[in-house]
């Protein structure tokens, strides 16, 4: 369970990575004033299929959390909470990175009419910012987390 989460996890960073590098860079401002393309509509299908990844994964988190309730000790009820928890802040952050990915490939269509302002892209980026931060605290807070399935005081 919490390995599929973390592999998710990566994947987002990767995900991430690939868009900072693409959009957020002095070369990639270069290359679109140079006229070569900045993939927007690419990154927006990547950012939506990975949303749609996180809320499957909820679901399923869901499901085995409510089965496994009677059977497992309160501090392996509390790791699968954190798990949860981790989960849904990254979907939170994948949500927004989605929504902000979308934003950008439809001004990118259409820069002339674009009603995208710099005010508008700073507030979605502070708010991806902030749904980060809150994956790194919980990933901090299960790292803290001294628990081992395996063992028989589970």
């Amino acid at each position: 369970m919490s390995q599929v989460v973390c592999g998710h996890a990566e994947a987002l960073c990767a995900l991430h990575a690939k868009i900072e590098r693409s959009q957020n860079t002095i070369l990639s401002v270069i290359k679109g004033f140079l006229g070569f393309h900045v993939p927007f509509d690419e990154l927006a299908s990547e950012t939506a299929d990975m949303d749609g990844s996180w809320k499957r994964i909820i679901i399923n988190l869901s499901s085995t959390e409510r089965h496994l309730d009677f059977e497992i000790s309160d501090t392996a009820r509390h790791y699968v909470q954190l798990v949860r928890q981790y989960a849904e802040a990254n979907a939170a952050a994948a949500s927004l990175l989605a929504e902000r990915q979308q934003v950008f490939a439809i001004a990118s269509r259409s820069a002339k009419r674009s009603t995208l302002t710099y005010a508008a892209t700073k507030e979605m980026t502070r708010r991806y910012g902030e749904s980060l931060g809150e994956c790194q605290r919980l990933l901090e807070e299960l790292a803290a987390l001294k628990f081992d399935f395996r063992s028989p005081q589970a």
